[in-house]
Formats: structure tokens, C-alpha cells, sequence
């Protein structure tokens, strides 16, 4: 059963506002639509840590229950993927990090997805391995195969 045609457009206002106004997303291209009080996401992002900003953002609106997230990260036009360049950046945040440096990751990048993989200590290591690449530029996703133990 369908939210009143009034609720639906406020619901999808109120999640558009809090899309637009939120720091974070600034130079995401972000869109929402709503039906009923499932919200779906479609644009772009420069990041992962963007996509799932949008997607937070979302949620955190009064009357969303269910977000889909179908927001895209491009291909960078001049370079690619650049695994490397993505590889490198994610090896140096990881070696650098206070609670991680001293883990063996495993890190593949593949397409822009970054791969991790290894032992960590609790888990909240393994959440924060996962922050500590998720804003690299160009980044599609995270595989998080970190096990704790």
C-alpha cells in the first residue's frame, strides 16, 4: 500500500534537504526517489566513503526504512582505474594507521575495488582497516575479508 502522494513528496523532500545540506557530500551528484518509506539513491560519488555518506544520510531522515544505494563511483576519464596508484594509496594508509601498521593486510586492487585480506586483532581493527581506505579517490568498493582472531 502506497504512503498518501503528500507524505511520499515530503518524505522525498526531507531526504533531497539532507542530501544537499550535508558537508560531506559536497561535489556528489546525488538523487533520491521515494515509495513509500524505501528510499533509493542514483547519481555519483568521487568515493566510497561518499556513497556510503549518502546512503547514512539517508537513513538518519525521520520515515526512511529501507535505503537502496545505487550510487556509481565513475571511471576516472583520463587514467582509469589506476590500481596501482589505488594499491599504493591504500598500502600507505594502512602501514601508516596507529592500529594497524603492525598487521600483515593483503591488499589487491582490481577495477577500482580494493580486496583485503588477513588477521586482525578485534573487530574493531577490522572496521577500522576499512575506514582507514574508504575515502582514496576513485575507490568503486571494499571487499572486507578480514578475519578476527
Amino acid at each position: 500500500m502506497s504512503a498518501p502522494m503528500n507524505d511520499t513528496m515530503s518524505l522525498e523532500y526531507q531526504v533531497r534537504v539532507a542530501l544537499a545540506s550535508h558537508a560531506a557530500l559536497e561535489g556528489a551528484h546525488v538523487e533520491a526517489k521515494v515509495d513509500d518509506d524505501v528510499v533509493t539513491l542514483e547519481g555519483t560519488a568521487d568515493c566510497y566513503a561518499r556513497r556510503l555518506m549518502a546512503e547514512d544520510v539517508a537513513r538518519h531522515v525521520e520515515g526512511v526504512h529501507k535505503v537502496v544505494n545505487h550510487v556509481e563511483i565513475p571511471i576516472d576519464g583520463v587514467y582509469g582505474w589506476r590500481d596501482i596508484d589505488l594499491f599504493d594509496a591504500a598500502y600507505r594508509a594502512l602501514a601508516s594507521h596507529y592500529l594497524l601498521a603492525k598487521r600483515r593486510i593483503e591488499i589487491e586492487a582490481d577495477r577500482g575495488w580494493l580486496r583485503l585480506r588477513g588477521r586482525v586483532g578485534s573487530a574493531f581493527e577490522r572496521i577500522e582497516a576499512e575506514r582507514a581506505v574508504a575515502s582514496l579517490p576513485n575507490l568503486r568498493g571494499i571487499r572486507n575479508e578480514l578475519v578476527v582472531g
